[in-house]
Parts: structure tokens; C-alpha cells; sequence
């Protein structure tokens, strides 16, 4: 009888962790970001539809549609974000990282700039709420 309430409480276990759900980019990218862009106050608002709006000191602000640059990323918290403007008019952030708090990285306004390989302007925001 002991074996079989050992079994019974390890298949419980097993059930009980593989049901555990995992974060997915959505989560901890979508929502409303405030912090800086180098020296400038800037925030971000990005949508669990992929797209989004932003702001920066200065008169800088749009509405974009992102996506990963690289497939690999989408489940991961890296990577780098490409902002679509529309009209062949892209930025990205490159380098980036989050998590439920905070998002950091390089951004560059131009995307052909960063890939001839010019330097990026710090960007660090954290979520609005947290």
C-alpha cells in the first residue's frame, strides 16, 4: 500500500508541475514603459497585438508595429526590436532585455544605422505600475 501512495503522490507532483504555466514575450513586453533615451525622457507603449506608440523628450513620438528581428528571440526576454513606422521608416532597440520591471538596450533611431554598425543611445524604462 505504501508503494502505491508513493507513486500516486509523484504522479501528482509531475501533474501539478507541468501544469505550471511559463512567460511568454507578450507578458513582459506589452504594456506602458516610461525612463530615458540617453538624456531624454521617453516612453513606450507596446501592444499584446504588436503595435504600439512612443514619446521622447524633444518632439520624437509615432505609433509603430514591432516584431523580433530574429524568429529565435520571441519566446526569450532579448533581442532586438524592430519599431516599424511604415513606409520602408524603421528604429530598433537593440541588444534589449526584460523582464516584468524593467527594459534596457540600445536604441537607435535609424535601423540602417545599426546595421552598419553605428553606436546606439542608451535606453532603460521601467514599467509603468511596478
Amino acid at each position: 500500500m505504501m508503494k502505491y501512495s508513493r507513486v500516486l503522490l509523484l504522479c501528482i507532483l509531475v501533474l501539478g508541475l507541468s501544469s505550471c504555466e511559463t512567460d511568454d514575450t507578450e507578458y513582459w513586453l506589452s504594456g506602458i514603459w516610461a525612463g530615458q533615451v540617453g538624456a531624454r525622457d521617453a516612453s513606450f507603449i507596446f501592444n499584446e497585438n504588436r503595435t504600439g506608440s512612443y514619446r521622447i523628450e524633444g518632439g520624437d513620438s509615432g505609433t509603430f508595429d514591432w516584431y523580433f528581428e530574429d524568429e529565435q528571440y520571441w519566446d526569450a526576454p532579448s533581442g532586438t526590436i524592430i519599431l516599424d513606422f511604415g513606409h520602408n521608416d524603421r528604429a530598433c532597440i537593440a541588444g534589449s532585455w526584460a523582464d516584468r520591471v524593467s527594459l534596457s538596450g540600445w536604441y537607435y533611431d535609424y535601423y540602417e544605422d545599426y546595421l552598419e554598425g553605428y553606436d546606439g543611445i542608451s535606453l532603460v524604462l521601467r514599467r509603468v505600475g511596478y
